[in-house]
């Protein structure tokens, strides 16, 4: 057992004096400096932003129309309008020649209707003046 330790302090003693010697070919080279040193990050390149382009929106104008009178019961009403400069009579279901709107219910005192192009609702009023 001291043999051994006698050759290692020897080994170690031998390894100083020649780290210490210009001849030495090789630095000391520490092979636990890896686990102890913090790793540098790596600093990436700023990139460029992409601007996304949205397609525009469409505005879609509501329906200008006309009611000049609504007239029947309940289930079998017509209505009197002005749209695009034509006079028109129209019951619930009708649709306009050029496919712009649907009449979905006409009550006592307003039309409702589908706007086709802009998929969604308009109710137009009637008033008794």
């Amino acid at each position: 057992m001291r043999l051994i330790i006698y050759i290692f302090i020897i080994s170690s003693l031998v390894s100083i004096s020649n780290a210490n010697s210009p001849n030495v070919s090789k630095p000391y080279h520490d092979f636990f400096r890896k686990l102890i040193q913090k790793k540098k990050r790596k600093i990436r390149a700023p990139t460029k932003r992409r601007v996304i382009k949205q397609p525009e929106k469409k505005v879609i104008p509501k329906l200008q129309m006309t009611v000049h009178g609504i007239s029947g019961e309940e289930g079998s009403r017509s209505a009197i309008v002005t749209f695009d400069r034509e006079q028109l009579l129209l019951f619930e279901g009708d649709q306009d020649r050029n496919k712009k709107f649907k009449v979905i219910r006409i009550d006592e005192n307003k039309i409702t209707l589908l706007h086709i192009a802009a998929k969604r609702r308009q109710e137009i009023t009637f008033d008794n003046k």
